[in-house]
């Protein structure tokens, strides 16, 4: 009987990771190097990491000495970690990985970057108008070279589970503390999160309050009854006010808007912040006898409030969040 045939194993040489021609340390070596929290350099001082603010670098070959370099030569970094290592003559060998954030086209005119997190209800303003005079830059997402992975990870809240795109979506947001989640305008509409009847819907939208899961108690605040008219005779009903009614038409005007953002709708950070603090300042006011700070005006305004393009009530359907079910 022949022999049975043995299956063979192919032993693979491990294979031995390049050297980088500029002499930058490989994974494993940097592991292995000494932490700093700053170096001093020739003439420059890079702060702690954790405190750097983004930091402006000329590319490799050019000389800062021969000439004044423009400002579109130089490349825009955010500082993640500073290391050591000792080179052959026992000189400390400084590197530094950073986080490229823009070519230099890119931020020819500005090197302002700034964070932007879609469920942060205190976001501040950014114009990401590539149209206007002083367009600012952003950073959305944080990319791992190594890991190839994006974080956070690049996928969206609505019931459709695409990602917010700015450009493009019109986007209606739910502050409540459970939900802080945004969905477009047309997969609201089409799921039917629609309510029975748009009658009330300014009050209900009021009271969707960001720092409580359960709408603001506005029916406890009940309206106080007003004087009787002259000639007012008997069975006549006496004029009722509400506490509403003493504060300021556009602080209300901005507390009862939808919170939206996108295309035409406060662009990429949207209205979220002003009416949020718009609504704050409302409820603050009726725990307080109608009491508002002085600058309560500044504190509502911002570029996004302004460039909020809403339609005729009529075009928009009374939406719904999914999640909590309180106006949207």
């Amino acid at each position: 009987m022949p022999r049975k045939s043995r299956p063979r194993f192919t032993v693979h040489k491990k294979k031995t990771p390049k050297k980088d021609p500029n002499g930058a340390p490989s994974e494993r070596e940097w592991e292995n190097m000494q932490p700093h929290s700053a170096f001093k350099g020739w003439t420059v001082i890079i702060p702690t990491v954790a405190l750097v603010a983004p930091l402006t670098v000329l590319p490799a070959g050019t000389d800062p000495d021969v000439g004044r370099p423009f400002i579109h030569q130089f490349w825009v970094v955010k500082i993640r970690d500073i290391r050591s290592r000792q080179d052959s003559s026992g000189e400390d060998d400084v590197w530094i990985r950073v986080q490229w954030y823009y070519s230099p086209k890119d931020v020819a005119d500005n090197t302002m970057v700034k964070r932007y997190i879609e469920n942060d209800i205190e976001q501040e303003d950014i114009n990401a108008n590539w149209k206007d005079n002083h367009p600012e830059f952003y950073c959305r997402y944080d990319l791992e070279c190594l890991s190839r992975t994006l974080s956070p990870k690049h996928r969206g809240t609505c019931l459709c589970g695409e990602p917010y795109n700015p450009d493009q979506d019109v986007m209606h947001f739910c502050p409540r503390p459970s939900c802080r989640k945004a969905y477009h305008r047309d997969c609201l509409a089409e799921n039917n999160c629609v309510e029975t009847s748009p009658r009330g819907r300014e009050d209900r939208l009021l009271a969707s309050s960001p720092d409580s899961d359960e709408p603001f108690p506005l029916a406890s605040y009940q309206a106080s009854p007003g004087k009787r008219k002259r000639g007012g005779g008997k069975g006549k009903e006496a004029v009722r006010s509400s506490p509403l009614d003493a504060l300021p038409e556009e602080l209300l005007r901005v507390a009862r808007l939808p919170i939206t953002k996108g295309v035409r709708a406060g662009g990429l950070v949207g209205n979220v912040r002003s009416v949020v603090t718009a609504r704050r300042l409302v409820y603050a006011a009726l725990e307080n006898h109608g009491i508002l700070p002085e600058d309560w005006e500044d504190q509502i305004v911002s570029k996004a409030l302004k460039d909020t393009v809403l339609p005729e009530t009529t075009d928009i359907p009374p939406l719904r969040c999914p999640g909590c079910q309180g106006a949207i």
